[in-house]
């Protein structure tokens, strides 16, 4: 791990961007840790991006989940970009806990196994830690002690509806739900032990406009003209309930249960059977705090080959949004893939940027998608 200089040799002048500087990034939201996982599927991320050895990658940090996951496919280098150092410090803790700790010793830092030694685990990491993220940990340690993973504003907001489901259906009728073993069993669990009125006033309620623009922010939604947010969010986790399998849904345990649903359904970069490569590779991830606007421009042409833009785009005006592909394109190499998320406005990729062809794929990937906060897949290739 190492932190990247963002300037590098270019083939054209530097441009202005002071008017491409982010309008969100001094909000409330961005303080501390916003996501403390990523909420974008990394199955379906690889199968979008088909990053394979060699490949060049640009990945937006957030949680830092699928910055980490993309190792598991070999590139030679992965930057990770936040504008908020706070997600960069969770990124460089995780890391530090593949090189210093061992597995079992990992889970229980992260917050996935119960420990009473959060606090000795992380004394044990730090020396791997530059001084800064150190500084923020050492000033943050009620997130380390009740466990990293589960520490963030977007977390503890879904974390508190799943305690609310288990406090009105009861814990072990939503551990039930985890144990059918077909999706025609869990259409009928959900017809006949969850679905109803109760669950639609208080879904809709929860994630209202109203709520989530509390939690999350509501500059996030400022491009959003439309009010019903819980009937679209409770569409979604009604298809993930009764079209995806739930036993290996990560996203779904750790909300309605409080926890992963075991150690054999833990997201892929996190499980015992890819620690050692992990290990080997957490080197190769190079760490940027900044904007991506301010970023790409200072590179030179043709720096990467896949483009992980996580939900970027979601609260970005039209020019700027039109730019950023441009800049996509430049500093793409020809055959480049990119993938972005939408949350619920579906931004496709701009028709002015020529040289992005947009995939088909897209809607058909996030069918399968186990998460229900997206409603919006762009998949693109760059042919320059």
């Amino acid at each position: 791990m190492k932190d990247a200089t963002p300037l590098k040799n270019r083939t054209q002048p530097l441009r202005v961007t002071r008017n491409l500087r982010s309008e969100v990034a001094d909000r409330p939201f961005f303080r501390s840790i916003g996501y403390s996982n990523c909420w974008e599927d990394p199955e379906i991320l690889q199968e979008a991006l088909q990053v394979g050895s060699g490949d060049v990658c640009f990945s937006i940090t957030s949680g830092g989940c699928n910055t980490l996951d993309l190792l598991r496919h070999d590139p030679a280098r992965v930057v990770a970009l936040d504008f908020n150092p706070n997600q960069n410090h969770l990124l460089r803790l995780k890391i530090a806990a593949f090189q210093t700790l061992e597995h079992g010793e990992m889970l229980e830092l992260l917050g996935i196994r119960e420990s009473t030694r959060r606090r000795s685990l992380f004394r044990k990491l730090e020396v791997a830690l530059p001084g800064e993220t150190r500084d923020f940990w050492e000033a943050n340690r009620v997130l380390v002690e009740r466990g990293v993973m589960v520490s963030g504003r977007l977390e503890r907001y879904l974390l508190a509806f799943g305690n609310l489901m288990r406090t009105i259906y009861g814990g072990k009728r939503i551990r039930r739900f985890f144990d059918c073993d077909s999706l025609d069993a869990q259409r009928a669990f959900y017809e006949k032990e969850i679905d109803g009125p109760l669950w639609r006033v208080i879904f809709d309620l929860f994630f209202s406009r109203a709520v989530m623009s509390r939690t999350k922010d509501k500059e996030h939604f400022r491009l959003v003209d439309f009010q019903d947010f819980g009937k679209i969010f409770r569409a979604r986790t009604e298809h993930a309930f009764t079209r995806i399998p739930l036993r290996g849904n990560y996203f779904l345990a750790l909300i309605l249960l409080g926890h992963y649903l075991d150690e054999d359904a833990l997201p892929a970069y996190l499980t015992r059977a890819n620690f050692d490569l992990m290990r080997e590779r957490v080197d190769r991830i190079e760490i940027v705090t900044g904007e991506i606007e301010q970023y790409l421009v200072s590179l030179a042409d043709d720096t990467f080959t896949r483009f992980n833009v996580s939900n970027l785009f979601d609260w970005i005006q039209t020019p700027i949004f039109i730019r950023l592909h441009e800049e996509i394109v430049r500093t793409g190499r020809n055959g480049a893939r990119m993938a972005n998320w939408n949350t619920l406005l579906a931004r496709p990729i701009p028709a002015e940027v020529t040289q992005i062809e947009r995939l088909a794929i897209g809607a058909e990937l996030l069918e399968r998608d186990r998460a229900f906060l997206y409603a919006n897949l762009e998949v693109g290739v760059i042919n320059k």
